[in-house]
């Protein structure tokens, strides 16, 4: 029944999207002072569906601050993905019943993925503004300053005082939607315009496949031979390890940025 009451309010709110505004098509191409074509839909007849993944895989060996960026994300969303375990672990091994730890998820999240999606967004920018690579410095400050509330979440007993359980539960779910803006953001900066939905496309199925595919499996694994709790603390762990990749890619910036605008 859940299913058919949100899928009728998504029918709903579909009018919503006749009523935003596009801006003029072909500014960010007419930018690129390289593009040897006087229109955009000439530049698009020239680029050949194989032509358009060469240049994409091209520009990854170019540009290691873009394959970085993506590493990055990659990184992250398979240990937020593995969260999707936290259900059954809440459930079998700290005592909730399933009805009970499904609607404080859905409450903590709410709140908390709707701040960190936006504060993501609007605070990498800030960063964006004031250093160069700015949104990669975000997110390994991001990882850094997060992780450790999730490492907590699932080790702090659901007993300690001032309710430092569900404080930490509330700031793991906020830290893990912050990466989003910056990751996006950041791939399509350091890809020519002409292949950018391509670029993206790549950073989708390469979060999807390495990130959410895999995420849920090896928690669940570790989780069957072992814990869940051990399953989800492992690869929280994996999660800090993004701030690497992070880091060089902030480095990497502003020279493939460069690269790109040349």
């Amino acid at each position: 029944a859940c299913f058919y009451v949100l899928g009728v309010l998504g029918l709903l709110l579909v009018p919503l999207v006749l009523m935003i505004r596009n801006p003029q098509r072909g500014q960010a191409e007419a930018a690129e002072r390289a593009e040897p074509f006087h229109t955009k839909a000439e530049a698009e007849a020239a680029l050949t569906t194989r032509e358009i993944y060469r240049e994409l895989f091209q520009t990854l060996r170019r540009m290691p601050a873009l394959l970085l960026a993506i590493l990055a994300g990659v990184i992250i969303s398979f240990s937020f993905s593995a969260s999707s375990m936290v259900l059954t672990w809440l459930n079998l091994e700290r005592g909730f019943t399933y009805q009970q730890a499904a609607f404080t998820s859905a409450s903590i999240f709410t709140v908390a993925g709707m701040l960190g999606t936006i504060l993501g967004g609007y605070v990498s920018d800030w960063f964006q503004r004031r250093w160069v690579g700015g949104r990669m410095w975000f997110l390994v400050a991001n990882v850094l300053c997060f992780m450790p509330f999730t490492l907590l979440f699932y080790t702090l007993s659901t007993e300690t005082p001032f309710y430092l359980f569900y404080v930490c539960w509330f700031f793991s779910s906020l830290g893990s939607t912050m990466w989003y803006g910056p990751v996006f953001a950041t791939v399509q900066d350091l890809t020519p315009a002409r292949i950018r939905s391509t670029a993206v496309a790549f950073l989708l199925l390469a979060l999807n496949l390495l990130g959410t595919g895999l995420g849920p499996l090896v928690s669940g694994a570790i989780g069957d031979r072992e814990s869940l709790w051990r399953g989800l603390l492992i690869c929280a762990c994996i999660g800090f390890t993004a701030a690497i990749p992070a880091w060089l890619a902030a480095r990497r910036y502003g020279t493939d940025l460069a690269r790109v605008q040349q």
